[in-house]
C-alpha cells in the first residue's frame, strides 16, 4: 500500500463528566496492488 494523500474532513470532541470522546474522519487516497482509491478513514479515540 502506498499513500498519495490524506485530508481531514471533519473532527468532533465529546465530553461528558470523566468519560472523553475524539473521532476524526479522513479521506485517504491510496494505492493497494496497482489500485488507486480515495477511502474514508475513521479514527475514534476515547
Amino acid at each position: 500500500m502506498s499513500y498519495c494523500s490524506a485530508k481531514e474532513v471533519a473532527h468532533s470532541v465529546k465530553l461528558d463528566g470523566n468519560q472523553d470522546e475524539f473521532v476524526q474522519q479522513n479521506l485517504v487516497d491510496a494505492r493497494i496492488r496497482g489500485s488507486r482509491n480515495t477511502w474514508r478513514a475513521d479514527f475514534p479515540s476515547s
